[in-house]
């Protein structure tokens, strides 16, 4: 199994005793032939450049069936840091994160535009950036932000997905909408519209929050339940090499990719 995992811990004196456990994983599953998911994150190590801008951490699921989704996924995901970390600080964050992401849409629309290799590529892309005690999550297609607090799970974004429109229009219920052959259809995604529009939401942190990026494969195999008891902050690396696997064990149909980043006690962020 591919995997990458760091442990990130910077001090930065004007918000406090930061400290993130960051640990990520993917895996091209057991029946696709290449692995068209990818993840990026990047931490300041600059405390002044930390207390402006934060972290941000994102994942990107090509889209199967079109082409270069592979190509499409990396692209979103570095361009995405690189346009956030070069935007002006006279911004806020979560203005700074819009306008990566239409940065994005307009690169890899032009990219598939003018090349014709990648010709109509598309991904998802879903994105956590963490400020002092604030969060922002940034949202595209149907890769998941998760956030467990006091061992209970919530989901942070909404699936750009057919069946999720159905439900969303009470045509489905959410078991059904979970198993629908719509789930993968996607209805919004980065390549296909130069002008898409992400979703945006945001909060307050809290010590001992976790935060989960995951693309869709591993859902169709692992619940948010399952996925809550496996990231522990204590032992973070373990949490997502055993959630890759178990999506791997029970049918591994999809590219799989887990990114999770832990807030530890001692944080002040």
């Amino acid at each position: 199994m591919a995997n990458l995992n760091a442990t990130v811990r910077r001090r930065n004196g004007e918000v406090g005793d930061l400290r993130l456990e960051v640990a990520a994983a993917s895996d091209r599953g057991r029946v696709r032939e290449r692995n068209e998911d990818f993840f990026a994150y990047y931490v300041p190590g600059d405390r002044a450049r930390l207390a402006d801008y934060g972290s941000l951490f994102c994942v990107a699921d090509g889209v199967g069936g079109h082409a270069a989704g592979e190509v499409a996924s990396a692209e979103a995901a570095n361009v995405l840091l690189q346009e956030y970390y070069f935007a002006p600080l006279r911004h806020r964050p979560e203005q700074r994160l819009r306008r990566a992401f239409q940065s994005v849409a307009v690169h890899v629309f032009s990219l598939g535009d003018y090349h014709s290799d990648f010709h109509n590529m598309q991904t998802t892309l879903t994105a956590l950036l963490l400020r002092g005690k604030r969060y922002w999550v940034g949202h595209v297609g149907d890769a998941k932000c998760y956030h467990v607090r006091a061992g209970r799970v919530r989901q942070l974004t909404r699936d750009h997905s057919l069946a999720a429109q159905m439900r969303g229009l009470g045509m489905l219920g959410a078991e059904e909408a979970r198993s629908h052959p719509g789930r993968h259809v996607l209805m919004r995604s980065v390549g296909v519209d130069p002008l898409v529009r992400p979703d945006m939401t945001g909060g307050a942190t809290q010590p001992g929050d976790v935060f989960a990026l995951v693309t869709d494969g591993v859902m169709d195999y692992v619940t948010p339940a399952d996925l809550a008891g496996l990231l522990v902050p204590t032992d973070l690396e373990a949490g997502v090499l055993r959630a890759v696997a178990t999506a791997n064990a029970r049918g591994g149909g999809d590219n799989l990719t887990v990114m999770a980043v832990a807030i530890g006690e001692d944080a002040g962020a």
